[in-house]
């Protein structure tokens, strides 16, 4: 089935929310005016050519929300969404399979949206993102790269979370971006500050926490730390950092701890955090089996406690 953009300006002049869902294709439109249009959603729709989505949001004057949901292939090299109101983005590009697992260079993702506010980015075909406008209203972004491409995906996500950290005020990333971003030898140091950022949401395993301490000596004014434990297998090789993380010393107050299974090297990090965190008020463990039944974790939140720099410092594991 075929959609001409034109025939929808027709019908739907009043329209404030569009949802497309495949196996529509999106014809390439002359002109394009949706007035009244503030939600648009095209999710695994087939596309005429790079031209179908970029006149689709020009033409919605009043676009708000774009979420964006492709296949690998979709008949869409370069997706361009430029839009001057445009608050909330959730773009979604699916890997390739097959023959063309490793064809990953020719697409791209231009953003020109300085209103954005909201970003959710899985980039599992290595898009090539370009930004047209610094994106000064950004304040939350969530990012997720390739998880079976980690040394290809290091450079790509190395620069978006230089691009979109250095402006959020709250950054999510997945256990793959962070996999991506230490993967190499050329992006094991971010060289980056990220002056705005308050809140860290990050996925990692035993082996990343080592990363994780690399990546928030980049956040100087952090106030919230969470951290969710996807697998662990105890390899001990937590070294504490040469030298502690600046939002240790004055900024982070929370701390979520998600997953916890009492292995070492998990055990390290978190005596090392409330060591070295002088403003901190909560500390919030969730364990992942049952081991808060145990007198094991009964001694390990003594310990903590008496590791504690941060007198007032709440500690809870559950």
């Amino acid at each position: 089935m075929e959609i001409d953009p034109r025939s929808l300006v027709k019908v739907f002049r009043t329209l404030e929310a569009l949802h497309l869902s495949g196996p529509f294709l999106l014809q390439d439109p002359t002109a394009v005016s949706l007035p009244k249009l503030e939600v648009l959603r095209l999710n695994f729709v087939q596309y005429g050519s790079d031209e179908s989505v970029r006149k689709l949001v020009s033409g919605s004057p009043s676009l708000h929300t774009l979420w964006i949901h492709r296949y690998h292939y979709d008949g869409m090299a370069v997706c361009t969404i430029s839009s001057p109101v445009l608050k909330y983005l959730d773009y979604s590009h699916g890997m390739c399979y097959g023959n063309n697992f490793h064809d990953v260079s020719h697409f791209k993702l231009v953003i020109d949206a300085p209103a954005l506010g909201y970003l959710t980015l899985v980039n599992f075909s290595c898009d090539e993102i370009s930004l047209m406008q610094k994106l000064t209203s950004l304040r939350e972004v969530r990012l997720q790269t390739s998880p079976f491409m980690p040394c290809l995906e290091g450079e790509v996500a190395v620069g978006l979370v230089k691009a979109f950290g250095s402006r959020a005020e709250f950054m999510k990333l997945s256990y793959e971006t962070m996999e991506a971003l230490f993967s190499c030898t050329t992006t094991t140091k971010l060289s980056a500050t990220f002056e705005r950022l308050t809140v860290l949401d990050v996925q990692v395993d035993c082996f990343g926490l080592g990363d994780l301490m690399e990546l928030i000596d980049c956040c100087p004014v952090l106030e919230v730390l969470q951290v969710q434990m996807l697998e662990c297998v105890d390899p001990n090789i937590w070294r504490n950092p040469s030298s502690v993380p600046k939002c240790l010393l004055s900024s982070l107050k929370q701390v979520v701890y998600l997953g916890f299974e009492y292995h070492m090297d998990e055990t390290s990090m978190l005596g090392f955090t409330v060591k070295h965190a002088l403003v901190l008020e909560t500390v919030d463990i969730i364990c992942k089996t049952f081991l808060h039944l145990s007198g094991t974790i009964t001694s390990f939140r003594k310990m903590l406690m008496s590791r504690r720099v941060s007198p007032t410092c709440r500690i809870d594991i559950s």
